[in-house]
């Protein structure tokens, strides 16, 4: 349509001003619409395409993108320096622990090639980065294919293999410092770094968001506890030193671990049975779905199995599914058979039917199987990579100006964690606090209530006098990172001071760490 601008109002605006032509008027008094319209006080702009624009956009090569647009053409920020840096940003933000994974055949042949055990050492901390986030990707997914309450479990134990099997492994060396001060380490890194990163990245998207102040407060009262059982055991120290003492000492810790457990095991029935899933967050449980029911129709010779799906099923319009009646029975594996009472198609389509059931089930089995494998060969490289690494901590510690306590308590801590790090960041960065959260409460929940007093009775079991006995530093780390977490997660709304003050308070304990001589 033509623009019917009024001159009075064009001169009111000197960047519209435009001096009168000719060719706005006389061009239009042929025409049927402009033609009318008075020429004196008014100029006319007939925006119409011309023939010309016409034939030359009919003329235009349409073979790579046939859509004709009609925006203003804009310059593609994608190829700034700043749209270049935001790309590979995102790109390593989505692929970070397939790049990593080169390190682990470096890690693995490093003893092999008459390394320096500081390198050996370090090689194998980067290996086990990436190996920890895919040991949790296929727990997903093995969880996923569950029911609700297996999959829970399954998340549940297996969540935090990667920082079992590293403490295993440092009990099998006598690695008593290791152990001891990577299950505070553990436990700090998810209260005060994954959380205060979190919010500052939550804060840096949308300023003021909320989260499940009620699944938080729980949270809080367990961690609570936690820090209340880690820290008695220690003060029958402060008695006598003598062999009696050191011997109470151990079986008040293997109690307190035996009580930790089954608090944790009734804090995650709670989760599991509550109808309104108020605490759902803290741990990630499937939706509930229809309950997993396997068919199968024998066609000819073939099998074929069924799943159910979460969404509603509708009824099957092929005249040929409809006639199928089945009479259960069960076959050598298990599953369930059916025979065929009626069938009319030819045998052409019953064998493209057989072909494409077939296809459906390998393809089931392959899906379900992948997670499986992924699971046990990340497992086994994680063991191998933390036998490598646990057996350098002394060289490493000789050659190096860090002291043990700071590779238990801030660099392995690190490590086990980095996948949770970045999976909390990822969740922050698009907005979804209360996973965010979910991922660093819950975890430092897992290691306070599960991993560690499983580690206790691991050593019990054998034979390793492994007790909770800590240092001064490290009782007085866990209070304090316990009390600033209770200060600043008490209300619904995250801030930026919130999330500085969680990093401030990890980074003061990171340095303190760096000045605390080893003792037994």
């Amino acid at each position: 349509m033509a623009e019917v601008i009024l001159a009075s109002e064009a001169s009111n605006d000197e960047t519209q001003f435009v001096e009168p032509q000719h060719d706005y008027t006389d061009s239009g008094r042929n025409d049927s619409v402009i033609g009318p319209l008075p020429t004196e006080g008014y100029r006319i702009f007939d925006t119409r395409p011309t023939v010309e624009y016409i034939i030359d956009t009919e003329a235009r090569d349409t073979s790579e993108d046939p859509y004709t647009s009609f925006l203003t053409p804009t310059s593609d920020d994608t190829d700034t320096p700043l749209g270049l840096l935001i790309r590979t940003g995102r790109f390593t933000a989505k692929y970070w622990s397939r790049m990593m994974l080169v390190f682990v055949p470096f890690g693995l042949a490093a003893s092999y090639m008459n390394l320096d055990d500081s390198a050996v050492f370090v090689l194998n901390c980067l290996a086990i980065i990436p190996l920890a986030d895919i040991l949790c990707q296929a727990t997903d997914h093995v969880a996923s294919y569950m029911g609700e309450t297996t999959g829970a479990l399954v998340n549940v134990t297996m969540g935090n293999l990667t920082e079992l099997v590293i403490f295993i492994q440092a009990l099998m060396h006598r690695q008593y410092i290791i152990v001891r001060t990577s299950l505070l380490g553990s436990i700090i890194v998810n209260m005060l770094l994954v959380l205060g990163l979190a919010i500052l990245t939550s804060e840096a998207c949308e300023k003021n968001q909320s989260y499940n102040v009620l699944a938080t407060r729980v949270a809080a009262a367990l961690l609570c506890l936690t820090t209340i059982s880690l820290i008695f055991p220690s003060t029958l120290n402060l008695a006598s030193d003598d062999l009696a003492t050191a011997q109470k000492m151990i079986d008040l810790s293997r109690a307190t671990s035996i009580v930790l457990i089954v608090v944790y095991f009734l804090y995650l029935w709670t989760q599991i049975r509550s109808e309104k899933y108020a605490y759902k967050p803290l741990i990630q449980l499937d939706d509930p779905e229809v309950p997993e029911m396997v068919d199968s129709v024998e066609l000819g010779r073939a099998t074929a199995h069924r799943q159910t799906l979460s969404y509603p099923r509708t009824p099957l319009a092929s005249p040929l599914l409809l006639s199928l009646t089945a009479s259960k029975s069960y076959d050598s594996f298990g599953g369930s058979e059916a025979s065929l009472s009626y069938c009319t198609p030819a045998v052409s389509m019953m064998n493209r039917l057989t072909a494409a059931m077939d296809d459906v089930f390998i393809s089931s089995l392959v899906h379900k199987t992948a997670p499986v494998l992924f699971l046990v060969a990340s497992t086994a490289l994680i063991s191998i990579c933390s036998d490598n690494l646990v057996s350098r901590v002394d060289h490493f510690v000789a050659h190096s100006p860090i002291s043990k306590t700071m590779v238990g308590l801030i660099i392995l801590p690190i490590v086990g964690n980095a996948a949770e790090l970045v999976s909390s960041i990822l969740f922050a960065s698009r907005k979804q606090t209360d996973l965010a959260f979910a991922v660093s409460i819950g975890s430092a929940i897992q290691i306070a209530l599960f991993v560690t007093p499983l580690v206790v009775l691991i050593a019990w079991g054998i034979d390793r006098d492994m007790s909770l006995q800590f240092t001064a530093f490290e009782s007085v780390a866990l209070a304090v990172s316990s009390v600033l977490f209770l200060m600043l997660v008490f209300d619904n709304r995250c801030s930026m001071v919130k999330g500085v003050c969680l990093c401030a308070g990890y980074a003061i304990i990171t340095i303190a760490s760096y000045f605390v001589t080893d003792a037994e």
